[in-house]
């Protein structure tokens, strides 16, 4: 046999046990769809039964299943949306359980006829199958539209109205310091967008200017978010043509971003990455580029935190001492976001359950908290404040903050000096109040930076200020303190899971453990402990040496040739001076720049342009 003949008949092999393979993951993501499906069934069926508003029952199952395989929230939601959705869809949920299509295609299937009335989905679901074994997605896809407009013309509408309702912007972490912005828009909506950003990008700014059409339009949608409104011309001369000398040069509004950073990264001493809320890491100079013009709120380390390190665990639904975390921080700087109407709000539990009075009673009612002696004076009893301030217990020197002034620190002599007790405590001291203030809301934001829960990234400035043992509306002195080691950052939802484990009504335990380190255990015993994110980037325990740049030459010589310009210049011409039918013939049509072949039709991003 020749060697050629010996690869041919190999190839023939690897494709056959390649379609074999590809099978079997599409069959084996079948049965994890359809096991999340009968999970979230069975949470929510207990869970209604338990007395929790139908609107939100079953809702904690993804959070259970991103524990149980560590995929995100987000992933299980949509794959427990697919398995409801092949209720509906029996050809397709057969020829995906076989393997026949994949999950793709099945996700194909499943949003195009979403909103498809049932006896429709009924008559076209078997041809739809039959495509979908030998098309790709996106053609499957315009394959149902085509025979939805063929079907049912009259539904187009309702159906787009459908569709709408679920329209949506959002932004999620990209590598190196970028983000993916992410849309659903009215198509006529989608369009009118993008030919702004494409009038802006050709008319703001001149041929000279270096950057590509892409970047220009990236630029042009930053400009209407921060207010300025209008580009500017990136090319640097005097005497650009976009240029209105009578017209101010548009001034951005600050960011309207959370960044925490260090101390010493701000002040260049070293280059510890920062932390932009809802994103995630940003490099050091970033942080410094944002923090040019941001307001400034300080975080350091206190006294207390610097000695409270073996406080007992406290989980919910129990009645254990309250505790006071331990987190192990130095001094640092951040910036926080104003704190929202509903920041300090803990869910209502009528508002997500029928909760039985004996049961509401019992959960609401904890025993006083046992860290009466805090030197901060968190505690509400006024007397052990008192004590802590006069007597020091300890052997070594312990650090106090009577009211007004400074730390004090004093050290242990015999007979202990004598220092003025503090003025009595207000009648209504601030953590016996439900809401905490501004300075401790910020502080719980900063230190934690997103919500707690497990594979939730949402950003701490959009989160409730939830208490981890739980505040006593009837006697606040009995119930968790409003303080910064009794509160912590959850998205509304997490705030209901939470919620409803104080009240043992849906399986879950939320175990706190010192510093600000929470587990989380789902119904059938799986855990994760989750760790505050915002305090690992003001107080990094691992200091990055800070990077020595290289001065760059203020005035470079420009070349004498910048293929960017010429391009872009190419670009505008094609727009303005071209007609739309001389313009489709602009692919045949190439320029030689230095030793490069460009495409005057074939840019990067022409991919996405709209037809002319």
């Amino acid at each position: 046999m020749s060697e050629t003949v010996a690869v041919e008949a190999t190839s023939y092999e690897l494709v056959a046990r390649l379609r074999e393979v590809h099978a079997q993951i599409a069959a084996a993501q079948a049965e994890e769809v359809a096991l999340m499906t009968r999970l979230y069934r069975l949470r929510r069926a207990q869970q209604l039964e338990a007395g929790v508003a139908a609107r939100y029952a079953g809702e904690s199952a993804a959070t259970e299943i991103g524990v149980a395989v560590r995929v995100s929230q987000r992933s299980a939601d949509g794959l427990i949306a697919l398995g409801m959705g092949l209720g509906r869809l029996p050809a397709t949920r057969v020829a995906f359980a076989q393997g026949r299509i994949d999950l793709a295609r099945v996700r194909a299937i499943h949003d195009t006829l979403v909103n498809t009335p049932d006896d429709t989905v009924t008559e076209l679901e078997e041809t739809v199958v039959a495509r979908a074994e030998r098309s790709d997605p996106a053609r499957l896809r315009r394959i149902i539209r085509k025979r939805l407009l063929e079907l049912d013309p009259a539904g187009q509408a309702r159906r787009r109205r459908e569709a709408e309702r679920e329209r949506y912007v959002a932004v999620r972490a990209a590598d190196d310091g970028t983000a993916l912005v992410d849309a659903v828009l009215p198509a006529a909506g989608g369009w009118t967008l993008f030919e702004r950003l494409r009038e802006m990008a050709v008319s703001q700014c001149c041929a000279a200017d270096p950057r590509s059409m892409n970047q220009r339009r990236a630029d042009a949608l930053v400009a209407l978010a921060d207010g300025s409104g209008r580009l500017i011309c990136g090319c640097g001369l005097p005497e650009c043509a976009r240029r209105d000398p009578t017209v101010p040069v548009p001034v951005a509004r600050r960011a309207l971003v959370q960044v925490g950073v260090s101390a010493a990264t701000l002040a260049g001493v070293q280059d510890n990455p920062g932390l932009l809320a809802g994103f995630g890491a940003i490099d050091a100079d970033l942080a410094r580029q944002i923090a040019r013009h941001a307001r400034f709120h300080v975080v350091t380390e206190t006294s207390d935190e610097m000695r409270r390190g073996s406080a007992a665990s406290h989980t919910s639904g129990t009645t254990p001492p309250h505790t006071s975390d331990t987190t192990e921080l130095h001094t640092g700087q951040s910036r926080t976001a104003t704190v929202p109407e509903d920041a300090g709000d803990d869910t209502d539990p009528s508002s997500v359950a029928t909760v039985p009075a004996n049961r509401r009673a019992s959960a609401a009612t904890t025993p006083a908290a046992a860290h009466r002696g805090s030197a901060r004076g968190e505690s509400a009893n006024t007397t052990n404040h008192a004590r802590a301030a006069t007597e020091p217990t300890s052997d070594s020197a312990a650090i106090v903050e009577p009211a007004g002034d400074g730390p004090v620190i004093i050290e242990p002599a015999d007979p202990p000096p004598r220092i003025p007790a503090p003025p009595p405590a207000p009648a209504n001291p601030p953590e016996w109040r439900y809401r905490p203030s501004a300075t401790v809301a910020a502080r719980v934001r900063a230190l934690d930076g997103t919500c707690r829960a497990p594979g939730c990234s949402v950003s701490a400035a959009a989160t409730d200020l939830d208490h981890q043992q739980p505040f006593d509306h009837r006697s606040p002195v009995t119930g968790g303190p409003t303080t910064v080691h009794n509160l912590g950052c959850r998205c509304r939802r997490h705030h209901r899971l939470k919620t409803l484990a104080d009240h043992g009504l849906n399986g879950w335990t939320v175990t706190h453990h010192p510093h600000r380190r929470i587990e989380w255990s789902t119904p059938t015993g799986d855990s994760i402990t989750t760790s505050p994110e915002g305090a690992k980037f003001l107080f990094p325990h691992t200091p990055v040496a800070a990077t020595r740049v290289e001065p760059v030459d203020p005035q470079p010589d420009p070349p004498l040739l910048n293929p960017g310009q010429v391009i872009n210049a190419l670009t505008e011409l094609l727009h303005v001076y071209i007609s739309p039918s001389q313009r489709n013939l602009r692919a045949r049509h190439t320029i030689r720049i230095g030793s490069t072949l460009c495409d005057v039709g074939g840019f990067e991003g022409d991919a996405d342009r709209p037809p002319f």
